[in-house]
């Protein structure tokens, strides 16, 4: 998904390739093609070995330092080969997984860092658009990160805290609630969520609604998100649950319309019709 990134503000981009890239380029484009900048891009660190395994989504390694929530691993095991996965959460040199892999690791697995960190500078944000990205090269591959230059960057309505409340009402019991980057996890993806959908219905967010319109529909999200991992309130029948999440947030999002403000695009002041941005009428399909 594209990034919101603040006018005139440098950023840096983490970037999952499907492998190790070693030696991969980086180049940033404007909407129109035109060559803003060609960064260095900086292979991950992480080159380490398995210490002891009983688990196939956690496990002990010899040196955890760089390794980051969120970040994809290459997990080379001489039994069953490569895996490639998402770590969720690190605890000194314990790391938990997202989903489990082939089999449990040998003492003598590697584990090696894919991502790269792609770093642009104000030069490459200094005019307002949508539809910039950065594209990194390496032997014939490429793989593009979108991202918009703003005035005000969209702000997460939802948070680790607002998760951690509503699991605490439903399922006081639930082991998420001892996992703190899992629940801010929970909230970025809804976010993600939130922003997607007005985005696909021809709406920017962030230059013409006010913020406190977003708050209820983000919370339903935030409920679709974690129902997708099985956490449905008692009595729910599954099916009807996301059904109706899904019709709640068609009309949520329906009814941010009646908030919009009217939008400066050349912040003169003047707001008359000739000088107003339109937006596209639509609605969210099922």
């Amino acid at each position: 998904m594209a990034v919101d990134i603040q006018q005139s503000a440098a950023w840096t981009f983490t970037l999952s390739p499907p492998d190790l890239w070693t030696g991969a380029t980086a180049k940033v484009y404007d909407p129109k093609g035109a060559l803003l900048e060609s960064p260095t891009p900086s292979a991950s660190a992480v080159n380490t070995t398995v210490a002891s395994a009983t688990q196939r989504d956690q496990f002990v390694i010899t040196d955890a330092t760089g390794v980051t929530r969120g970040e994809i691993y290459r997990i080379t095991d001489p039994s069953w080969g490569d895996a490639f996965a998402e770590v969720s959460a690190a605890d000194g040199t314990t790391i938990k997984l997202t989903a489990p892999l082939p089999g449990i690791p040998d003492a003598t697995a590697t584990v090696r860092g894919i991502s790269q960190t792609v770093a642009i500078t104000s030069t490459a944000t200094a005019t307002r658009g949508i539809g910039l990205r950065v594209l990194l090269k390496y032997s014939g591959q490429e793989l593009a990160q979108m991202f918009n230059v703003v005035r005000h960057p969209f702000n997460n309505p939802l948070s680790a805290r607002i998760v951690r409340e509503y699991v605490a009402q439903w399922w006081p019991s639930d082991p998420l609630l001892d996992d703190e980057e899992a629940m801010g996890s929970v909230a970025d993806r809804g976010g993600q969520m939130l922003r997607g959908r007005l985005m696909t219905i021809g709406m920017y967010p962030h230059q013409y609604v006010d913020p406190e319109a977003f708050v209820e529909p983000a919370r339903v999200c935030m409920r679709s998100i974690l129902a997708d991992e099985n956490r449905i309130p008692g009595g729910a029948d599954p099916i009807e649950y996301h059904r109706s999440l899904q019709f709640d947030l068609r009309d949520l999002i329906a009814n941010i319309k009646h908030s919009l403000q009217p939008h400066d695009d050349n912040d003169d002041d003047d707001t008359t019709d000739t000088n107003l941005v339109g937006i596209r009428s639509g609605y969210l399909e099922r």
